[in-house]
Parts: C-alpha cells; sequence; structure tokens
C-alpha cells in the first residue's frame, strides 16, 4: 500500500521557488541603475548561471537522497514525523530489506497514531512470523481483521498459521453474490437463458475468477455447511459455464467429457465436475439431499434454485429443495392404483447415499401418500431420465 509523495515534495519546495522568483526580480530591478549595458548583461548572466548551478546541485542532491525508497520515507517524514500512512511505508520498506526490528518500530509507531490500522497490523504480524513468534503473529492478524473484516491477506496469514478459532471460522464465507445475480439475470423457475448468457458472461466469469483464486487454506478453513454451500454453487456455476461455451447444445451430454475431462480450477485446484460432487460432495460430507441441489442442466435434474447456497439456513433449503423434487410428479409419482411408485433414476444411481429410498422418499410425501406406501409397499419403478437441456 503506497503512497504518492510526488504532490507534497512540490508543495515543500514552493517557498524555494517563490524566494529564487524574488531574488531574480530583485536583480532585474537593480540593473535599471547599471549605466554600462554590457556590465548588466554579464551581471544577468552571471546571476542566471548561479541560479541553474543552483537548481542542478538541488537536483543531484534529491536523486542521491531518493535512490530507494527507504530514503524518500525518511526525508518526507522530516515534514510530517506523525504521519502513519509514512511509517507504514516506511516499514514496508524496511520490511522488504529484511531490517525486521526496524520495520516493527514502524509499524508500531503507525498503528500509535492509527489503532485500526488494519494494513500495519497485519505486517506487524509477518514480521513477528519472520521471527518465530507465532502467538505474536496471531494476534495481530487477528486485530488487522478486526480492524478490517475483509482484509484477505490477514486472513489467509491467519489460517496458514493454524491460528482459527471456532468464532472466526464461523465468520468466515465466500461471497456468491455474483452467482446470485446471473441467477436473478439468466433463470427464471429453474429454466436458464443459455443464449442470453453465452452473450453476456461477464457476471459468471467474473465469479468463477473468484472461485479460482480462493486460497485453498481459507476454503479448508470454513465450517461444514459452508464448505458444501460453496462447493454446491460452484458445481452449478461451472454448469452453466460449459453448456453456454457449448450452446446451441441440445444435451449436456453432448460435450465431450462435460464431466470427466474438462477441468476448472477451483481454489488453485484442477477438478473435474465429477471430482467436485463424487469426491468431494458425496465423499467428504455423507449428505445425501446435495443431490436436489446439484444440477446437471437436464430436465431430469433438479430445478435450479433462484439464489445461491449459504452456509447460514443449508439445512433448511436442503429440506426445501428435497421437497419440491419428491413432489415434482415428472421426478416421483404414486400410481395407487397399480401399486406402483415411480421415482427418479438419480434414487437408483446414488442408492447407496440414500439407504433405506422409500423411507427417505416418504419423510418428504404429503401425509396421506407417505402412508400409503408405507402400510401398502407398491413396487419401485425408476422413471426414464430427461437429458433435454433444461431451457
Amino acid at each position: 500500500m503506497q503512497h504518492s509523495l510526488q504532490e507534497d515534495d512540490f508543495l515543500l519546495q514552493m517557498p524555494l521557488f517563490l524566494s529564487t522568483l524574488i531574488f531574480l526580480g530583485v536583480i532585474v530591478a537593480s540593473v535599471k541603475f547599471i549605466k554600462d549595458k554590457y556590465l548588466c548583461f554579464a551581471l544577468a548572466w552571471f546571476v542566471f548561471s548561479c541560479i541553474i548551478l543552483f537548481f542542478c546541485f538541488l537536483s543531484v542532491q534529491r536523486n542521491v537522497l531518493w535512490r530507494n525508497d527507504i530514503n524518500i520515507y525518511r526525508d518526507t517524514l522530516k515534514y510530517r514525523p506523525h504521519d502513519p500512512k509514512l511509517h507504514y511505508n516506511l516499514g514496508n520498506a524496511y520490511l522488504r530489506k529484511g531490517l525486521l526490528n526496524t520495520a516493527a518500530k514502524e509499524y508500531l509507531i503507525a498503528i500509535e497514531g492509527n489503532p485500526d490500522y488494519a494494513y500495519a497490523l497485519n505486517n506487524l504480524g509477518l514480521v513477528f512470523e519472520k521471527q518465530g513468534d507465532r502467538k505474536a503473529a496471531g494476534q495481530h492478524y487477528e486485530m488487522a481483521i478486526t480492524s478490517d473484516p475483509k482484509l484477505d491477506s490477514a486472513k489467509n496469514n491467519l489460517l496458514r498459521f493454524g491460528f482459527t478459532s471456532l468464532a472466526f471460522a464461523q465468520d468466515l464465507y465466500f461471497d456468491h453474490s455474483l452467482y446470485g445475480e446471473v441467477l436473478k439475470k439468466f433463470v427464471s423457475d429453474g429454466k436458464v437463458d443459455y443464449a442470453s448468457l453465452r452473450n453476456n458472461s461477464f457476471l459468471l466469469d467474473k465469479y468463477l475468477k473468484a472461485v479460482a483464486e480462493l486460497d485453498n487454506h481459507a476454503l479448508n478453513s470454513m465450517l461444514r455447511n459452508e464448505k458444501i454451500a460453496f462447493y454446491l454453487n460452484v458445481y452449478n456455476a461451472l454448469t452453466l459455464k460449459v453448456i453456454a461455451d457449448y450452446y446451441p447444445v441440445k444435451s449436456v451430454k453432448g460435450i465431450p467429457g462435460v464431466w470427466d475431462k474438462v477441468k476448472f480450477y477451483v481454489a488453485g485446484r484442477e477438478l473435474t465436475l465429477n471430482q467436485i460432487e463424487h469426491q468431494i460432495l458425496r465423499m467428504e460430507f455423507k449428505e445425501p439431499r446435495i443431490h436436489f441441489a446439484l444440477v446437471c442442466a437436464s430436465r431430469g435434474c433438479p430445478e435450479l434454485a433462484d439464489e445461491p447456497f449459504n452456509g447460514k439456513d443449508l439445512n433448511e433449503r436442503l429440506e426445501r429443495e428435497a421437497r419440491k423434487f419428491i413432489n415434482d410428479k415428472t421426478k416421483v409419482m404414486l400410481d395407487k392404483d397399480n401399486h406402483l411408485l415411480y421415482i427418479s433414476s438419480i434414487f437408483k444411481w446414488f442408492s447407496e447415499d440414500f439407504g433405506d429410498i422409500i423411507k427417505f422418499v416418504t419423510r418428504y410425501l404429503p401425509e396421506g401418500d407417505s402412508q400409503f406406501v408405507e402400510e401398502e409397499k407398491p413396487a419401485i419403478k425408476y422413471l426414464n431420465y430427461d437429458w433435454a437441456l433444461n431451457e
């Protein structure tokens, strides 16, 4: 965080310029009283040459003085000795040179002048870290975050050193608002306007860029529900991206290697859609209701939610999505006359996730249908999956 000194330097030198102009004025006025024009010219030339040499001397002196950033800030501090920003920048210059004790001194002065100076607190933590004082480093990273909750560098430093407390982790989440804007703009009643998304993918691309650049330590330190919400949103956003890139396409299955070959950057890792779904969401979290939140861009899938998932109300959202899916007659249908229960092929493909499928389904059916299934035990038939695009 550097601050420009050019304007301040100009202001500091203004008295020098003004005094020089006054001096020139005096010389010009005195020339009028000298009769010999050659003597006047010589005197004027001598004075002008002296001024030029004087300014050359000042320039050389300033160039020598400002040859490095340490001298720049030290010199400017002569005029603004109590400026926290200058002390912070001088501390940064010392830190880059490896002068840890001197850097710490400047950061402390900056913090004394501005106790909420998050950048100075964070960088002082870096100094303590380099000096091997892990406890002091963690304390200053936490103080920096308290002063500025959006200071990601302090969060990453804290996470990297394993100082994460439960209270801190509860406040750690990924901002999915850009993805939320994509859903509002291009999704209606679960149907996606892929043609418009293809031509206006700026918001989606910006969101996925943030996903790619997310620090992996920060992601791994999030609470369980925040991580589930993160991967659900990312899976669905990446699916939107790959469909938009290949659009017009009739089905996601028409894209070669869409699930196991096409790779995306997620928090610094290269992952496929299959890896996100099977190796992370299914294997790590053991949460069957994710199957009603993951959308594979097909009509047979659950409808794409109209807002991003988040950790705070994830359980309620997953319950709602499960109930919505199971009460959709195109996904689950009870034929009482023929004692048949038609259910989505999702239950067959991921039967190990659901356990007792009948028991799972009846949790969400209307009371009368649930009672009928439990008492009559109808035969299960799996519906053909509709792979047509969800547009």
